[in-house]
């Protein structure tokens, strides 16, 4: 699963009370939701979202959207991709 995970702030917050309440451990937003019984959706996607959590995320993240850029950059000067 990647993020972003996206919930309405006011069901994020009563679920993490509730697994506080019950003293159960949770991994992520996920895992809060569904033990306070919400439902999830896993919503596909056509690209990675990279999550940069450490400082040792950034120069892949840095690569990537160097990829992107002269990806698109060559796109653009391309005139049979335009069409």
């Amino acid at each position: 699963m990647q993020t972003p995970q996206i919930f309405r702030r006011r069901l994020l917050v009563e679920a993490y009370e509730q697994i506080s309440k019950n003293s159960v451990t949770v991994t992520d937003e996920v895992s809060a939701i569904e033990h306070a019984g919400g439902r999830t959706v896993i919503v596909p996607a056509q690209d990675h979202n990279l999550k940069i959590t450490f400082a040792s995320d950034l120069p892949l993240a840095e690569f990537i959207l160097e990829q992107r850029s002269s990806s698109s950059r060559a796109k653009s000067r391309d005139p049979a991709a335009k069409s």
